[in-house]
């Protein structure tokens, strides 16, 4: 992660992040009626699933082995609070202890 102060600008390679109050953006969902609430919370889902796929190609590419745990540390460092993924037969469950989502 980069940070560049005299740009204003947080970055990992190509991608650039931002900081925002958790309840800042939480508050905006909690202010929506249904269903607006609802498609709009489904709308966040599906571009952080497809730019965070983005991502995860790029923690593929730089440790194949160990993707998983590198998605679970960007995760932490991004404050998205602590994951932990586990192996279940066939599935990968993935536990978030500390979700700034689910706490706004």
């Amino acid at each position: 992660m980069k940070h560049d102060a005299a740009r204003g600008e947080l970055s990992e390679g190509p991608a650039r992040y931002l900081l925002i109050r958790h309840d800042s953006l939480m508050g905006l969902f909690q202010r929506l009626p249904e269903p607006a609430r609802s498609m709009a919370l489904a709308a966040l889902a599906d571009s952080v699933a497809e730019h965070g796929a983005r991502s995860a190609q790029t923690y593929h590419a730089q440790n194949p082995q160990d993707l998983l745990a590198s998605v679970a540390v960007k995760a932490s460092q991004l404050g998205w609070g602590s994951w932990a993924f586990a192996h279940e037969g066939k599935s990968i469950v993935l536990t978030v202890q500390n979700s700034p989502f689910a706490h706004g």
